[in-house]
């Protein structure tokens, strides 16, 4: 944001960049961590959850035909993923949002190498979008080399000077980097055509 020209006269940005680094290296370092009850913190219970016993993937289940409304789309409802019994199939993977950050993003990008080096290619099941949160992000992931990965699989790249032509609407794609401008619409539209597999792409509000 700083090197974008949004900084003021007193320099807030960058008094907030000191401060934050100063708690990560103190949590780092051990010095100070990150969380610690007050001294005289009371609990309702205490559980203790043994992560060796978690042998398969968790899923945080939106609940949409439970009976009472109120438990719908929560994330109260944590099922291991057996309990679907392999009837239910993805047909989209979303990642993205002004509430991500960077990390999610290079998370996807080691899975990509990950799934190149296990077994030589990358192969799409079902569409994936992806889209990065800020501007600021996509030319960090760029100097970081986790933008190149993201593109050499995505079938389908955002471009703000022309976001919306013929061939994005109607070409099929394996991955697409998308920003944020109208995405719930979007995912609407894309949902009805089916055609679409993943996409990449930076903010345009």
């Amino acid at each position: 944001m700083i090197d974008k020209g949004m900084e003021n006269e007193k320099g807030m940005l960058q008094g907030l960049i000191d401060i934050a680094d100063k708690r990560i290296t103190e949590i780092k370092s051990g010095s100070k961590p990150a969380l610690k009850p007050d001294a005289n913190a009371t609990y309702f219970a205490e559980v203790i959850v043994d992560l060796d016993e978690i042998n398969e993937p968790m899923i945080a289940d939106p609940d949409v035909k439970n009976i009472d409304i109120s438990k719908r789309y929560t994330h109260d409802t944590i099922r291991p993923i057996s309990y679907y019994g392999a009837d239910k199939k993805v047909d989209l993977g979303f990642v993205g949002s002004c509430m991500v950050h960077k990390g999610d993003v290079k998370i996807v990008a080691q899975m990509l190498r990950n799934l190149e080096s296990q077994t030589g290619e990358v192969k799409f099941n079902a569409p994936l979008v992806l889209t990065a949160p800020t501007y600021n992000i996509i030319d960090e992931l760029k100097e970081e080399g986790d933008w190149s990965i993201l593109q050499k699989y995505s079938g389908f790249e955002f471009d703000d000077n022309s976001p919306k032509t013929q061939l994005e609407r109607n070409m099929k794609i394996f991955c697409t980097l998308r920003g944020l401008d109208v995405i719930y619409a979007w995912g609407i539209k894309r949902k009805q055509q089916k055609e679409i597999p993943c996409l990449l792409r930076p903010l345009d509000f």
